[in-house]
């Protein structure tokens, strides 16, 4: 599953995103500034095969990226609806918003942004 030579020097960057029917694709060669998106039926056995598969069909492969992406819709839908394994989450002392943030409870949801420090 791995289309040869048309990609090179890692320029390109893959984007994938995990649906319950399709995985989607979006790849963006920043050499030649071409946009490719590529949709494939989801592979829930095994999701890497679904992505793999949107990856050779939008013209590339893993190797020539040099940064990947990656959404899960239906981890998501996985959560809203509420029809997962059960899990926990477990913190350490201090990290009590952290459970709030998951169960979407409290006064605000918390945005956190990493600014450099370097000068």
């Amino acid at each position: 599953m791995k289309a040869q030579g048309l990609h090179s020097n890692g320029t390109v960057r893959l984007a994938a995103d995990i649906g319950g029917t399709f995985t989607d694709i979006a790849l963006f060669d920043a050499t030649t500034g071409q946009l490719t998106f590529s949709k494939t039926l989801s592979t829930p056995d095994r999701l890497v095969d679904g992505i793999s598969s949107g990856v050779v069909k939008a013209g590339s492969d893993y190797a020539s990226a040099n940064l990947f992406l990656h959404g899960s819709t239906i981890a998501i839908n996985t959560m809203l609806e509420r029809t997962g394994a059960k899990t926990a989450l477990i913190t350490t002392d201090g990290f009590r918003d952290v459970s709030r943030s998951a169960a979407s409870t409290g006064p605000t949801l918390t945005i956190f942004i990493s600014k450099s420090t370097s000068r």
